[in-house]
């Protein structure tokens, strides 16, 4: 008998320890919410990122990107991406895992919004100057992607 109290005692405490991190996770997202749209306004600006370390920045936001994030934080890092890929010096090398995580946004997550597939698709397109990203583009789907827009835009 003592052990079942012991493993309902350990179940009960392992629920409190789970939504308490629920909480707390609910609680970065909002903040990161408001930080990434914060950051997708200024970036938006050409005069504000002429001031910018738009390389590290992006560096950064990529790296952000490949964490567990809501959709809504998503949909902000794909526009400072955007907004910041106007101003590297030469397209920046993309993992596999990068695009592939990016390729399931752009099918699953975005459905409705157009404007963001077209902002993904920017970034991959100029990311495919790079001989070095071919692999990976055309790995992640994002090559018959492209083929399938083309077609039914121009078939």
């Amino acid at each position: 008998m003592l052990g079942s109290k012991d493993v309902g005692a350990e179940q009960a405490e392992n629920s409190k320890r789970n939504r308490s991190s629920k909480v707390r996770n609910t609680q970065i997202d909002c903040i990161l919410r408001y930080f990434l749209n914060f950051l997708e306004n200024i970036t938006s600006f050409k005069k504000i990122r002429d001031e910018l370390d738009c390389e590290t920045m992006f560096e950064n936001m990529y790296e952000l990107y490949t964490e567990e994030i809501i959709v809504y934080s998503k949909i902000s890092l794909i526009s400072i991406l955007f907004n910041l890929n106007f101003n590297l010096q030469q397209p920046r090398g993309l993992t596999k895992e990068f695009l592939k995580l990016l390729y399931k946004t752009y099918k699953d997550e975005l459905q409705d919004d157009e404007k963001t597939k077209r902002k993904i698709i920017t970034i991959v397109v100029s990311a495919s100057a790079l001989e070095t990203n071919h692999k990976a583009i055309i790995k992640s789907n994002f090559y018959t992607q492209f083929k399938r827009n083309i077609n039914d835009f121009y078939a």
